[in-house]
């Protein structure tokens, strides 16, 4: 999905989430800031390896706190290693996994990008959450 942001978003992307992840989900989010625009927030949306829609970001919060870049350079986790990751938490937890809601952002310049992952049974009910850091899949707060 990265790969097809046009390049104008790609140096500031802060944030990269999707829902009903079963490992890959049908539409990644990106909230990324705009380099032909003063850096404004714009929210993207890959489908299927397509940009579907681009538009200024209402996202008030990450507008305010000026959130870090993810520096996807040390991203060495994607989305299905985390649902293999998630999947042995499950099993740990006598569940079955059915899909994950997923975000990927970077606390800090010099902070390790984390995926956040919840989880969820085929009936779509929740049953926990697990941090994992990006850069090499070690879980650092599950619940």
């Amino acid at each position: 999905a990265y790969n097809a942001l046009p390049s104008r978003f790609r140096a500031a992307v802060v944030k990269l989430s999707a829902d009903n992840a079963s490992p890959q989900p049908a539409n990644w989010y990106f909230l990324a800031r705009n380099s032909n625009a003063r850096n404004a927030l714009f929210s993207v949306t890959v489908s299927r390896g397509q940009v579907t829609d681009q538009r200024p970001s209402l996202d008030v919060r990450s507008m305010f706190n000026n959130p870090t870049p993810i520096d996807f350079g040390r991203v060495r986790v994607d989305s299905g290693e985390v649902w293999r990751i998630a999947d042995a938490f499950a099993k740990r937890r006598g569940r079955i996994l059915g899909s994950l809601s997923l975000v990927l952002s970077q606390n800090g310049k010099e902070a390790a990008p984390v995926w956040e992952a919840w989880c969820y049974d085929p009936s779509v009910r929740y049953f926990g959450d697990l941090r994992i850091l990006a850069t090499n899949g070690e879980v650092i707060a599950e619940n």
